[in-house]
C-alpha cells in the first residue's frame, strides 16, 4: 500500500510539472492527458487497497471518529 501511495504522489507531482510546462509548450497537452489518466488509475488502485484493509478490520475509513 505504501508503494502505491508513493507512486501516486510521484505521478501527481509529475502531472503538475507537465501542466506547468504546457503553459509554455502547448504541444505537451497530450502528455498531460496521459499522465492524468495514469494518476487516476493509481488513485483507484490505492482506494481498492484501502477498501480491502478496511473490510478486513471492519472499519469505515470515510467516517470520522466520534469526538
Amino acid at each position: 500500500m505504501k508503494e502505491e501511495l508513493v507512486n501516486g504522489i510521484k505521478l501527481y507531482r509529475d502531472t503538475l510539472d507537465l501542466i506547468r510546462k504546457t503553459i509554455d509548450d502547448p504541444s505537451l497537452s497530450t502528455k498531460v492527458e496521459g499522465k492524468t489518466l495514469e494518476y487516476g488509475e493509481s488513485v483507484e488502485r490505492y482506494r481498492a487497497l484501502v477498501d480491502d484493509i478496511s473490510k478486513e478490520y471492519g472499519i469505515d475509513y470515510e467516517l470520522a471518529p466520534p469526538s
